[in-house]
């Protein structure tokens, strides 16, 4: 997104808004999978953590991105839409663009304090809007694994156990250099939580973590 944002707009805006432009009649459902990223923080300016309805306020062109997909898909439709806005999205895959992966490789990583998503809770969250738990008229639903954590955490939890060097903390010099290229959101939505119950980040990161140590091992 940050590289090239006209094709990153084509592809995860206008492309899904005439998608939906051209089957919101036809009665379908539709998932749009937004991110998180359209706030920055890592908290609100009253100190609390970002709520579905907040209003977007993306740094990033991925988030420029992400909320003009949601206005698009709104203006179309809100009946049978639901947003979902992961963040940081992690897995026990060992493809490169996992979280988790791409902490094996940093050397100095990020203190500030993150909402992160596991596929669980994507997935408890679309089986909760088939079934009826939540609703189909537009709403935002922030989609995380409770308790927020940071980058720096998990790269503790894999030198612990022999899967990379000691992290060394990135300092505020260098963590404002990456900016406006990221940010940082700490989300939590109540009514997520109650239906989805979402497992914490670091209980199934450590999970996960064990996981791909048995995939590089096994290599």
């Amino acid at each position: 997104c940050e590289a090239d944002p006209a094709s990153a707009a084509r592809v995860l805006a206008f492309e899904p808004a005439a998608f939906w432009r051209k089957w919101a009649p036809s009665g379908v459902r539709f998932v749009y999978c937004s991110s998180g990223c359209v706030w920055d923080g890592p908290y609100r300016d009253d100190g609390g953590s970002f709520r579905g309805w907040d209003p977007p306020s993306p740094r990033s062109a991925h988030g420029h991105v992400r909320g003009l997909a949601e206005y698009l898909l709104g203006s179309v439709s809100k009946e049978r839409l639901s947003i979902l806005r992961p963040r940081l999205l992690f897995s026990p895959s060992l493809h490169p663009s996992n979280l988790l992966v791409r902490l094996l490789k940093y050397e100095k990583v990020i203190e500030s304090p993150e909402s992160m998503t596991s596929v669980a809770p994507v997935a408890k969250t679309i089986q909760a809007l088939v079934a009826g738990g939540l609703f189909w008229r537009g709403e935002v639903w922030c989609c995380y694994n409770r308790c927020a954590t940071t980058p720096f955490s998990l790269a503790t939890v894999m030198s612990d156990k022999g899967m990379r060097a000691p992290p060394v903390p990135m300092t505020a010099a260098e963590e404002a250099a990456l900016r406006p290229k990221r940010g940082h959101t700490v989300m939590r939505d109540a009514a997520f939580e109650n239906v989805v119950k979402p497992p914490t980040v670091m209980d199934e990161a450590i999970a996960y973590i064990d996981r791909i140590k048995d995939q590089i091992r096994d290599r």
